[in-house]
């Protein structure tokens, strides 16, 4: 662990002009996408006037001919975007019939210069309109920017009088599906290429409104305002070319790590949370505040802002975390803090240091339930009620979430748009082996009548949808919005928990602290995980991946036949050894013939285990491969065999039906009312989950 920077923290928050605070003198990461932005909310109209310059670096071997940039406000702009129409009734209409509750984010001028070189000015500043869309009130003129603040830079920074208007240029672009009412994504060329090396300077103003109510992420209610990809933000270049792709519905997000200098101007009384550290708050005398934070080496900036948080702080090893707490939920502070203690102190002593010096907590207003449960880096909303009891760990839950996504998202940043498992699938499964760890099993919903964990939340989520799609796909693909959620989070979930007990808790845990050490700051892929399991656990994993990533191959063992008769007497011959020698022994043993067969049911083979009980009340083990479509065992007992159990541990919650993995001998009403309990348990969970 690092020394805490809780002193610095302290200092520069509330020392005006205070130069940002240098976090990591040897850069973690490439730093490719460096931004520095200022901006200013008008309540009134929920508007956000901004201006930004990026410092955009080619690290790759490939001459870069144009900019891609995604527009994310902009799937909120009318009701024919690509997220819209995929949304699925998600929103209804009447939500955003008011033309001013729409979302959207202008580029009013756009301005480049290659680092080190001489501008080729063009007397053209306006915006490329394609096509035009109704429903967007365009708000007041832009004002007058005052200068881009002067954060310190060795590189320093272009005069934006000296760059190159390329404002006129914009086109956006449809790749994925043509909607010509989508903007989410554009597209600038450039005059010559970013050579390999080599940086580009791109400056801009624009303004944006966030969408009234909140919609997914980001937006609006009351004095409560929460900026989530709210500012124009560029592309990742790899292998050669853009990753371009709109907002998608089933889509969060790619970028590339940087350097962040924010101020954010907002009414004097807000209290604001965001991204990175907090360097400076000056009062600019008209009403209004202007907070200045700054980051390294994240790929996001959010920012929240209201008047009604109450605040808190804990030192948790060498972490600042804050608490942002809607003032109707404060009795529930202390839930925050020690969940956020217990997680984050749990995952840096169980899978690495989590590098960054603080973490912040937003509880988001009531009425602003579509920002809940979501992350940033240094900065996740969690989601919660004012009366939710505390054997209701669904508060906890969130916040475990979140912060794990600092670890499988933010550090390990894989690409969103097309493997969102890698992100959402590892933290689910992180989420399980943190909570049965310090919570104990099946203790996140914790009543008399009914325990549950997450295993069994989303175990039962898949149950209903298994064999309908494959993992491992761009998120807008999948067959429906419910199959991108059972697998992305549940499937994968499932997947590595089974591979966790099969290979076993401590080589599970090596795997992810080696994933984590070889790929932060970095873009895994699905392939790069895959190469760390085989490596670590010293087998050939790919086929288990093949089937459970890249396929709909469902696993389900039953057993289908288990009897156990008492030995007849045996006749004829054959039956003692050494006849005639005097010293005659019976070959047939005395007690039981047993016989049990156990069915692969579904199309994805797996090693398990079999067990049997007796009535003396031993057990016998076997395994199986799981290769073939059935195995039988065959074996003589002295006592009756009662029970026949496969995965008698639950070592295999991939398997969809745990009501045929056992067999009793003696058929009793026991076992019919073994499955109408565990059926009554199931739906009892469903409708606590769905009321919540």
């Amino acid at each position: 662990m690092r020394f805490s920077l809780l002193p610095v923290l302290l200092i520069t928050t509330f020392v005006p002009g205070a130069e940002p605070p240098v976090l990591f003198p040897e850069p973690l990461s490439p730093r490719i996408a460096n931004y520095r932005i200022q901006v200013k909310l008008l309540p009134a109209t929920r508007q956000l006037l901004g201006e930004q310059m990026i410092l955009w670096r080619n690290t790759t071997p490939d001459p870069v001919y144009d900019l891609h940039f995604h527009l994310y406000l902009n799937g909120f702009r009318n009701s024919r975007t690509t997220f819209m129409n995929e949304a699925e009734g998600v929103f209804p209409g009447e939500k955003l019939e008011a033309p001013d509750s729409w979302g959207y984010l202008e580029i009013v001028s756009l301005r480049l210069k290659l680092q080190d070189s001489e501008p080729t000015p063009e007397p053209v500043d306006e915006l490329i309109e394609e096509p035009e869309t109704s429903g967007v009130d365009e708000g007041p003129v832009l004002p007058d920017v005052p200068p881009l603040l002067d954060f310190s830079d060795p590189a320093g920074h272009p005069d934006p009088a000296d760059m190159e208007v390329r404002t006129a240029a914009i086109r956006y672009l449809r790749p994925d599906d043509g909607n010509p009412y989508d903007k989410t994504y554009m597209m600038i060329p450039l005059d010559r290429p970013v050579e390999p090396g080599g940086a580009i300077w791109v400056q801009m103003t624009f303004r944006a409104r966030l969408p009234q109510p909140p919609l997914l992420r980001t937006g609006a209610v009351g004095d409560f305002f929460f900026a989530g990809q709210w500012f124009p933000k560029i592309a990742v270049w790899e292998d050669a070319s853009w990753t371009n792709h709109q907002f998608h519905y089933n889509t969060e997000f790619y970028a590339d790590f940087g350097v962040y200098d924010v101020a954010v101007t907002v009414p004097e009384d807000h209290i604001v949370g965001a991204t990175g550290v907090r360097v400076d708050v000056v009062d600019n005398g008209d009403g209004t505040g202007t907070h200045t934070w700054h980051a390294e080496d994240v790929h996001d900036f959010a920012w929240v802002s209201s008047p009604d948080f109450v605040e808190e702080t804990r030192q948790v090893q060498d972490v600042a975390v804050r608490v942002l707490l809607h003032r109707a939920h404060r009795r529930q502070m202390k839930r925050h803090l020690d969940a956020a203690e217990a997680a984050l102190s749990w995952f840096q002593n169980y899978y690495g240091d989590y590098p960054y010096p603080n973490l912040t907590l937003v509880d988001p207003a009531p009425g602003a339930g579509a920002v809940h449960g979501m992350e940033y880096p240094t900065l996740v909303t969690t989601g919660t009620r004012s009366h939710l009891p505390r054997n209701f760990r669904s508060l906890e839950a969130t916040i475990v979430h979140e912060i794990g996504h600092n670890y499988w998202y933010h550090m390990a940043a894989s690409n969103e748009f097309e493997e969102a498992w890698l992100d959402e699938g590892i933290t689910s499964y992180t989420d399980v082996v943190f909570t049965e760890d310090f919570y104990g099993p099946r203790r996140m919903i914790d009543f008399p009548f009914l325990r549950a964990g997450i295993t069994d939340v989303r175990r039962y989520s898949y149950l209903k949808n298994a064999g309908m799609d494959s993992t491992q796909r761009p998120g807008w693909t999948f067959s429906s919005n419910r199959a991108y959620g059972v697998y992305s989070y549940s499937k994968p979930m499932l997947l590595l928990l089974t591979l966790h007990h099969h290979l076993g808790p401590e080589t599970m845990r090596k795997i992810m602290q080696t994933y984590l050490a070889r790929f932060r700051f970095k873009h895994p892929k699905t392939d790069d995980f895959i190469a760390v399991v085989n490596e670590v656990s010293g087998r050939d994993l790919n086929g288990f991946f093949q089937r459970g990533l890249f396929t709909n191959a469902v696993l389900d063992y039953s057993v289908e036949r288990a009897e156990s008769q008492a030995t007849a007497k045996a006749l004829g011959f054959d039956f003692t050894a050494d006849a005639g020698s005097g010293t005659e022994r019976p070959l047939d043993p005395e007690g039981f013939a047993n016989t049990v067969v156990v069915h692969r049911l579904g199309e994805f083979p797996f090693p398990v285990e079999v067990e049997f009980s007796f009535e003396d009340g031993s057990t016998r083990g076997e395994t199986w491969d799981g290769l073939g479509i059935h195995k039988t065992f065959r074996f003589q007992s002295k006592s009756r065999m009662t029970w026949a159990r496969v995965d008698p541990d639950w070592k295999i919650p991939l398997d969809i039906d745990f009501l045929n993995n056992s067999k009793r001998v003696t058929p009793s009403g026991k076992q019919a009312s073994r499955a109408a309990i565990n059926g009554l348990g199931l739906l009892q969970l469903l409708f606590d989950v769905i009321s919540f």
